[in-house]
């Protein structure tokens, strides 16, 4: 099924309630204070027209599912393997919904503290190529790794370029710098 990345919110948020949610909530999850119920009843109905869901209040139907249901079911369980597998990166990082972002962070945060907790190599590695921009994450996936390794010099370049971007790199001392010749 092929949603626009509003349908996706909505999907998104309604499987983080699982027991259901009422319109008001909805709309303030989606929309914030700025909502308006005409934009939340418009794309209920378009999403409806695609995939029948009962409410209000309104919740994802039976056996229907969504990735991120399957990576907190995956997690809460302590299923590390196919949660790493399925996550494939922030949710909907585009969103700026308020519930999809508060969703997004807390889900990845999970993700980072049960990786980091396992201390598995190919975990930490898998989770660094999902989360890019995870400075610690990405210096684990180098710790664990063997400079002989393909994907070293990547995970490396990964980290300085991190460094470099939170201004954590200490000034290098070009090459011969502060050392004098000495004339023989």
């Amino acid at each position: 099924m092929v949603l626009n990345p509003r349908m996706a919110e909505l999907l998104a948020v309604l499987a983080r309630h699982e027991q259901g949610v009422s319109s008001q909530r909805l709309l303030l999850d989606l929309y914030g204070d700025a909502g308006r119920r005409g934009s939340l009843k418009a794309l209920v109905s378009r999403v409806r027209s695609v995939l029948a869901f009962p409410g209000p209040p309104y919740r994802l139907p039976k056996g229907v599912s969504v990735d991120v249901t399957s990576v907190r079911r995956d997690l809460a369980r302590g299923a590390l393997v196919p949660a790493v597998t399925a996550y494939r990166g922030p949710l909907l990082p585009e969103s700026d919904a308020p519930a999809v972002v508060e969703y997004r962070e807390e889900l990845e945060e999970m993700m980072r503290q049960a990786v980091l907790a396992e201390g598995d190599a190919w975990l930490v590695r898998r989770l660094s190529d999902a989360i890019p921009d995870d400075l610690e994450l990405a210096e684990r996936a180098v710790r664990a790794c063997h400079a002989r390794e393909t994907a070293y010099p990547r995970l490396h370049a990964r980290v300085r370029r991190l460094e470099r971007a939170y201004g954590l790199t200490r000034p290098r001392e070009a090459a011969g710098k502060g050392r004098q010749r000495s004339a023989a």
